[in-house]
């Protein structure tokens, strides 16, 4: 899935007129792609056998990328928390699969929240793969976004779960929100 989030940079320049100095504060979008693969078919008779299924995510300079067995009710429920979110200044959307013990497969965890006072959101992606040597990835990375972002990705998400699509991608130019 993508999103388009604002991302800062920060830099700091000298006044020549009254020799201060100032801050600015430089906006820029970045596109963000959060994508979902089922890998085999959802039984829904089997409520045990839950989907294989690959989650990646990439903001452009870092990517994430995880395997990891998952229910349909998982991503609705996480929809339906990302389309709530914040409800609080405390408020966090939480998705975890896996454990971060090493006896685990894998651990995924994403977390929308709330990283100032002035209310401004961030996405945490925390992927591993829990291997060893040259076969170990992990990934952890912070993206900056908009509360009402996450609100579309959510209601985007929780229509997939519902779906029969293999596939889901939610990219900045899905306006297809209520």
């Amino acid at each position: 899935m993508a999103l388009a989030v604002p991302s800062r940079s920060a830099g700091r320049f000298t006044s020549r007129v009254g020799g201060g100095s100032a801050f600015f504060v430089k906006f820029y979008y970045i596109t963000v792609i959060f994508t979902i693969h089922r890998l085999d078919a959802y039984d829904a008779a089997d409520a045990d056998d839950a989907p294989h299924t690959q989650i990646g995510l990439a903001d452009g300079a870092y990517s994430a990328s995880q395997d990891s067995h998952v229910s349909r009710e998982y991503w609705i429920e996480f929809g339906q928390a990302l389309q709530s979110f914040p409800q609080t200044p405390k408020h966090e959307a939480l998705f975890e699969s896996g454990s971060r013990d090493a006896g685990y497969y894998c651990y995924i965890r994403l977390r929308a929240y709330e990283r100032d006072m002035a209310g401004h959101a961030a996405f945490e992606v925390e992927m591993t793969n829990h291997s060893t040597g040259a076969s170990h990835r992990s990934s952890h990375f912070h993206v900056f976004c908009e509360a009402a972002a996450l609100n579309r990705l959510g209601h985007s998400l929780e229509r997939w779960a519902r779906s029969d699509s293999p596939k889901f991608e939610f990219t900045d130019q899905n306006h297809d929100w209520p």
